[in-house]
């Protein structure tokens, strides 16, 4: 991803990147960007020049907003576009049996592997837009990032894992304001 942005350098004339969720602010070297927009509800994380933070620069579609949670619906699982830490298969094993359907997302540097699925499990693969998937839907499970904030604003009750100590702030914040666990 850095080195994305270091081959990107010389052939833009500004370079801008929107981070907080897959990327901590501090990831990114300084000078490497002409803006960074971090896209945090943290408000102590640390302003520098060039760098926008907090709550008020978060980006959702308002798509989201139109969304109507059912306590009764799907429960919608999301663990990233790679899920790096392999939890797609754990959150199907640990829901199968709970008489609910599942969505499960999977991006596209995900590989679910071959094994059978249960009945009540449907997989989409690498969606543009969640919203479908968020309508009528009873809970949100999946890994901290924009997919949590577009939950949110679909009002759907929202479990979170963390996958690094700056997304655990994240989270624990978003358990502090009383949206999610």
């Amino acid at each position: 991803h850095i080195e994305f942005l270091q081959e990107a350098r010389p052939h833009a004339r500004k370079l801008i990147a929107f981070t907080g969720a897959g990327w901590a602010q501090t990831d990114i070297p300084a000078g490497l960007l002409d803006l960074q927009i971090s896209q945090s509800i943290l408000v102590d994380a640390p302003s520098a020049p060039g760098v926008l933070v907090g709550p008020e620069w978060l980006m959702v579609r308002s798509e989201y907003a139109t969304c109507v949670p059912n306590q009764d619906g799907p429960i919608v699982a999301v663990m990233g576009g790679s899920d790096p830490h392999g939890l797609t298969p754990m959150a199907i094993d640990g829901l199968a049996d709970i008489g609910r359907y599942m969505w499960v997302v999977v991006g596209p540097a995900a590989h679910l592997g071959d094994g059978i699925l249960p009945s009540n499990v449907g997989i989409v693969r690498a969606p543009m837009d969640l919203t479908r998937l968020f309508h009528g839907a009873s809970l949100y499970l999946g890994a901290f990032g924009m997919t949590t904030y577009e939950a949110l604003c679909a009002g759907l009750p929202v479990i979170n894992t963390g996958w690094s100590d700056d997304h655990m702030r994240m989270v624990d914040a978003l358990v502090y304001r009383g949206v999610a666990r």
